[in-house]
């Protein structure tokens, strides 16, 4: 779970979510970073020890607000949400989900309206890069709709996809689109994509275990895969091969 704070969140706030089985995990929250603007401060919360494939309710907010015993509307609080926990490694049951990209806060409405209605029928959403096309407003290009700035316009494509990602994981992959600011605001707010889990040293690039899929997700971007020996190659070839031992023992 990834959520944001104004960047005049005072350094005290501490952020949460609460699932209503009475669990409680505290965020790892990122300042606010200068990309054209200040950024947001950036929360991400890492739910773990839920059942496979179990749906949750949860709420999201500061911790002093105690969010999961609040009355709705509370104030630094967020409204109940759904989520349904990943099902098993290994779990052979079929599995659907959504694969995207080039999406942009200008052209994205009816993908995201076919989304929200049909939630049902995935279980989760991999955005293949080139996320809310910010960067057209932050270089000066299509002036004629340069109605906000960097920042702002990646704020409005996160909470245009919240109808989704509030109860279905929207995964995060980059592409040029995202290199503004050495693509640092992308990472700030990709901070939640499973790398670390994963032994690669970048939101960048990073691969996940969804019952028996094996998703790599890889990053053409600043030379990465230029050489055969590079960092991300090298990692490439690690798991392709942890995939393979995955298949062979079922």
């Amino acid at each position: 779970l990834t959520f944001t704070t104004s960047n005049s969140t005072g350094a005290d706030f501490v952020a949460a979510a609460w699932v209503e089985d009475g669990a409680l995990f505290i965020a790892e929250s990122l300042p606010p970073s200068l990309c054209g603007t200040l950024g947001p401060w950036v929360h991400v919360v890492r739910m773990t020890g839920l059942a496979p494939d179990t749906t949750y309710g949860y709420r999201f907010g500061e911790l002093r607000r105690n969010c999961g015993r609040a009355p709705p509307g509370m104030p630094g609080c967020s409204e109940r949400h759904e989520l349904r926990a990943a099902p098993a490694p290994g779990d052979k049951a079929s599995r659907s989900f959504a694969v995207l990209g080039d999406m942009g806060v200008l052209w994205s409405s009816p993908t995201i309206s076919v989304l929200s209605q049909r939630l049902d029928t995935f279980d989760f959403v991999h955005h293949n890069g080139d996320i809310s096309y910010a960067d057209n407003f932050y270089k000066g290009v299509e002036t004629a709709q340069n109605t906000g700035i960097y920042q702002d316009w990646m704020d409005m494509f996160y909470a245009n996809i919240s109808s989704v990602s509030a109860s279905r994981p929207w995964m995060l992959g980059v592409g040029n689109h995202e290199s503004p600011c050495n693509y640092s605001e992308f990472e700030r707010r990709a901070a939640g994509n499973p790398y670390r889990a994963s032994m690669s040293t970048s939101p960048q690039y990073f691969s996940r275990l969804h019952g028996s899929v094996f998703m790599i997700v890889l990053s053409a971007e600043q030379g990465r895969l230029d050489s055969w020996d590079s960092e991300e190659f090298r990692w490439l070839r690690e798991q392709l091969q942890l995939a393979q031992e995955l298949k062979r023992n079922g």
